[in-house]
């Protein structure tokens, strides 16, 4: 996880829980992940750090809007009714939280350069925003929180779908 150096890691973990549509059902020894596997990968993360429930904080905010991730979009985001007005939480695609965060031409150099290097081990990299207020476009105004990076590790029955393809031409 790379944070921002001026940003607090507890916005980076917000972003976790409260743009997210994911549960995780709490059944004894058996947790059940309900939703998108990535958006679970991050809730687990955000336990693991604070030590709380996720649900709790999500449960102690009022949801405002969400837009749902698109392909097309390539984000999500979710806005939230903080300190008297609203918070918004994007994450998404590097290229596009990048392109709606107020950055100087160094510091998007130094995320883009980091980025490059976590894909090049195969690494999927979602990063993180976020800003108060109205906004009209939301371009150039959202503080750029960090990013993550997830490994999918190969399920073992890709080898032999590989090996299947290569027999079959």
């Amino acid at each position: 996880c790379y944070a921002n150096d001026k940003v607090k890691e507890n916005v980076l973990l917000e972003n976790f829980v409260f743009n997210s549509t994911a549960e995780i059902i709490r059944n004894g020894k058996n947790n059940i992940q309900n939703g998108n596997a990535t958006e679970c990968a991050l809730l687990n993360c955000y336990e693991k750090s604070t030590k709380k429930p996720y649900f709790e904080l999500r449960n102690s905010v009022k949801i405002l809007d969400r837009i749902p991730f698109s392909s097309e979009n390539k984000y999500m985001c979710t806005s939230i009714f903080y300190n008297g007005g609203q918070r918004k939480y994007i994450k998404g695609a590097p290229e596009v939280v990048l392109s709606k965060c107020s950055l100087t031409d160094e510091q998007r150099k130094n995320a883009l350069k980091d980025i490059a290097i976590e894909q090049k081990k195969a690494r999927r990299v979602l990063c993180f925003a976020h800003a108060d207020g109205e906004l009209d476009n939301g371009i150039d105004k959202y503080i750029f929180d960090g990013f993550v990076c997830i490994f999918d590790p190969i399920r073992k029955d890709v080898y032999k779908a590989v090996a299947d393809c290569k027999r079959a031409g």
